[in-house]
């Protein structure tokens, strides 16, 4: 294998007579192509192509497989190099063949139609085989799984570069190392030894080379077990197990991650560099790398020449790239370029040393830690244009002589000075000795401002054209049913004129997420022996990554322990912690169960809005059969929860209810539990039940089961995590689920945002919060638009009152709690809004908000005493 060589050399010389140099660099003089007003870019530049086809301009990010493919007879290695011309393939760049993963198609399936289509076209009589139904035959290979990257967009877009090791095996008259061409490709495929593409100056980037080395290194400390013959070389096989698969991310908490380095954050900072700027800019840097995420010299190049660099001063975009690969590995990663677009920018200041080390770097060519004699004539030649040549000379001699006078250097001048190193070049600079550096290695105009405004647009079309391909309007035309209600029945007119700009599903970006743990499953259906895929980075702050390791699918952690404890206390027909040796433990327990989930619930908004499909649950009035009945139905494989449930709130039994409990405790525990292992899945409001007025059938049980202090501290910690739940819900844009009723004023129901984090007196804090969880529909004979009082506990509101607002806000539906009606569930006001119950003893009732059929589906849960001997069918209606 063939060692990495050091980036490309750039030789300047100097003489008495003549300098060379560029002086200030020129981006952005050049005359490009106006995307948009106040944009000029270069549009025709190259860019890498896939092997199955061409992109359309406007797609530069997309899943794709990349093939490693090495023949061991010659050891060389298949790469695509774009086409130029009929003559001029050997001037293109080139990189490793790679095709797009299309829609409906597994990445194994991928793989394999990749390699298909690369080899099985060897001419007219293979194609004529696959034309008609046939089988290509391909040349003896194995193709093994090499590296799995996933990226992250800002609209949480991933895209995923999948890497396969195809090694390629000498047997009976195939010939091997073939170039591939078609007419109807951009690239061609051709091979070549890693001598030759690390010398190949049109190299994209170093994926090829980093492979290599990483298959050498494998190949070095596992010679016993991966090889069956003598030598690589020598025809032999190579083992499955060389090659270990990695899998790696990269997220834009990781991409920000530089501006809290203790160098380059402050550096960065100070030149207004933030979050959304570093991710925008991250985003085009991967559009233009894209498969590969690294830039060699070719990629830089055209990357300066698509924002507006002259093509033809190919010198100053060599030199660039030299002072920016500070270890001379050949090529460079996102930090490296962010770094030299802020020193390149005609706002950055001179005063930072991060800009003046890379004026240093772009004229010590030859080490990248001092200037020799030559390299600071030219320097000073750039600060000097117009100077004759003997004037510059002598200001050469003067500039010196002060340099070394300042340092103390013993020199004769002459060019036999010891070389200036960047702590004497910097001195100079700020002390005044060299002037102008200012005016070096700039850009006439702002790179960043380029790519900011390009990024901006991206986005904007991009989310213009999800809403007009993707938003389905709700039907317009009513359906009635007892049972089971249309979703897009009874809309009126609202619904026509609807905000486009919603979250449904039709509306928003997907925002699917790769999980980081692999799960089994037992017989029962439940979550058991988690497997985590990747290593969590150890931060100060919890990132999604890490709490779902240590919180969620942890053996010993908070939330996995009490859905244990309080399922063991339901089958037992026991208490929470009934043992004298918990007893001690139960208060601190439950006071850190508390602790954490209000740190969950002061990060959520006071009105959420989620997506279907979702299942809504009514008052489960301290009944944990109610509970462990949907448990067994619905939600066995948590953490694992397929569908958002929304829970209306009453979870405890209220002052002076007649739906008495003793297990008020376990169902709070198991909610709080249940929140803390799915905190994006699970939605709990708050009901009328959750105030410490209403809550003194939770003081009194707490007191009986734990004792007067103990009991009263918990009945606290209880009512300080009510005090921060939410109060109503949307779900995709359509449906409202709130506890009770509506607000006194006719209002938009954004306006539930403004309900304060936390609320312990709702009366005097936030009347509309009370509202919310207290006022009932009237009977729809009172057709008076105005709020009712019956007694001093209950607002009324009617019909009139429910259309103007589900009409000011253009909603179908509202579900809400509160009440138990005997059947379970009522519909009110033409079927649009629904109450239901889930407490156990009254006709148990939840609705599921169906996506799929747009429907929305009551179903009825039987007596749960009887559940472990009733089959599903048994226990539903």
């Amino acid at each position: 294998m063939a060692k990495r060589s050091p980036s490309t050399s750039i030789e300047r010389t100097s003489s008495s007579s003549s300098f060379e140099s560029i002086g200030s660099i020129g981006i952005g003089s050049s005359s490009g192509i106006s995307g948009s007003p106040g944009i000029k870019l270069i549009l025709d530049i190259t860019r890498l192509r896939p092997e199955d086809g061409t992109l359309p301009e406007n797609v530069s990010l997309y899943d794709c497989i990349v093939y490693f493919m090495m023949c061991p007879n010659h050891d060389r290695i298949a790469i695509t190099r774009l086409k130029r011309g009929r003559n001029n393939n050997r001037d293109s760049i080139i990189w490793l063949p790679f095709i797009v993963l299309q829609d409906n198609v597994t990445w194994e399936q991928a793989a394999q139609d990749g390699l298909t289509m690369l080899f099985g076209y060897r001419d007219d009589e293979d194609s004529m085989q696959i034309v008609n139904g046939g089988v290509s035959k391909l040349p003896p290979m194995q193709v093994t799984p090499m590296q799995f990257l996933r990226f992250q967009m800002s609209g949480d877009r991933y895209f995923i570069r999948y890497t396969h090791f195809v090694h390629m095996e000498k047997q009976g008259d195939y010939v091997c190392c073939q170039d591939i061409e078609q007419s109807d490709r951009s690239s061609v495929i051709t091979w070549m030894t890693m001598n030759e593409i690390v010398q190949n100056e049109y190299l994209w980037g170093p994926e090829m080379l980093n492979f290599t080395e990483k298959l050498a290194e494998q190949m070095t400390t596992s010679l016993d077990d991966t090889l069956t013959g003598s030598q690589i070389g020598g025809g032999s096989t190579v083992n499955d197990q060389l090659i270990d698969l990695q899998i790696n991310e990269q997220t834009l908490d990781d991409v920000c991650e530089i501006l809290t380095d203790k160098i380059f954050g402050k550096f960065l900072t100070a030149c207004k560099m933030t979050n959304e700027t570093v991710i925008a800019i991250y985003e085009e840097y991967m559009e233009h790398c894209w498969p590969s995420t690294l830039m060699c010299m070719a990629a830089f190049k055209t990357f300066l020449i698509r924002y507006g660099y002259s093509r033809s001063d190919t010198s100053a975009q060599e030199w660039i790239f030299n002072a920016l690969d500070i270890n001379r590995l050949g090529y460079l990663d996102f930090n490296q370029i962010l770094i030299g677009i802020v020193c390149l920018d005609p706002n950055t200041s001179n005063e930072h040393s991060i800009r003046l080390k890379m004026i240093f770097r772009f004229y010590a060519l030859e080490k990248n830690d001092e200037l020799s004699f030559e390299e600071f004539v030219s320097l000073v030649h750039d600060l000097y244009p117009n100077l004759e040549t003997k004037k510059l000379r002598q200001m050469v001699e003067d500039l010196e002589k002060k340099i070394r006078d300042l340092n103390n250097i013993v020199g004769s001048g002459g060019g036999s000075a010891q070389p200036i190193t960047f702590q004497i070049f910097e001195q100079a600079i700020r002390n005044r000795i060299l002037k102008g550096t200012e005016k070096l290695v700039r850009s006439t105009k702002s790179i960043i401002t380029l790519m900011l405004q390009m990024n901006k647009m991206k986005k904007e079309s991009r989310s213009g054209t999800m809403i007009v391909r993707h938003h389905k309007s709700p039907p317009s035309q009513s359906t009635t049913g007892t049972t089971t209600t249309s979703a897009g029945a009874g809309a009126g007119a609202g619904s026509k004129n609807r905000n486009r700009n919603g979250t449904c599903n039709g509306c928003r970006i997907q925002k699917y997420k790769f999980g980081s743990h692999c799960v089994c499953l037992d017989t029962s259906g439940r979550c058991v022996k988690p497997l985590r895929l990747f290593d969590v980075e150890i931060r100060d702050t919890i990132t999604p990554s890490r709490y779902s390791a240590e919180y969620v699918f942890g053996m010993n952690t908070i939330c996995r322990n009490f859905l244990d404890l309080v399922r063991r206390a339901y089958l037992q027909n026991d208490n929470l912690f009934s043992t004298s040796e918990d007893l001690p433990l139960a208060l601190q327990t439950i006071r850190t169960l508390c602790e954490f989930v209000r740190l969950i619930l002061e990060c959520e908004d006071r009105f959420m809005k989620i997506n279907a499909p979702a299942i809504v649950i009514g008052d489960i009035c301290g009944r944990i059969e109610s509970l462990m009945s949907l448990e067994k139905v619905y939600w066995t494989q948590v953490p694992i929860i397929t569908t958002n449930l929304i829970f209306l709130g009453n979870y405890i039994s209220g002052q002076g209810s007649t739906m008495q409990s003793r297990s008020n405790v376990d169902v709070i525990c198991y909610l709080f539990a249940l929140k803390i292992a799915a905190p994006n899945q699970v939605c709990l409001l708050r009901g009328y039940n959750e105030t410490s007025d209403q809550s003194k059938e939770l003081l009194k049980e707490c007191v009986q089961k734990y004792g007067q202090d103990d009991g009263r501290q918990m009945w606290t910690e209880f009512n300080r995590a009510f005090n921060l739940l939410p109060y109503a819900i949307l779900v995709d844009e359509n449906i409202l689920c709130v506890h009770s009723g509506l607000p006194r004023l006719s209002m938009p129901i954004n306006k539930f945002s403004d309900i304060p984090k936390k609320v312990a007196n709702l009366a005097k804090e936030s009347p509309l919060a009370l509202e919310l969880i207290s006022s009932v529909p009237k009977d729809p004979s009172d057709n008076q638009q105005t709020f009712s009082n019956s007694d001093e506990r209950r607002i009324e509101f009617n019909q009139s009152i429910f259309r103007n607002f589900m009409q000011t806000n253009s909603l179908s539906f509202m579900v809400r709690g509160h009440d138990q009606p005997n059947d379970g569930f009522r519909l009110h006001f033409d079927n649009r809004l629904i109450t239901i119950t889930s407490a156990i003893d009254r006709n148990s009732t939840i609705l599921l908000i169906d996506s799929e059929n747009d429907e929305l589906r009551l179903v009825r849960v039987t007596n749960a005493s009887t559940i472990s001997t009733r089959t599903k069918d048994d226990q539903f209606e």
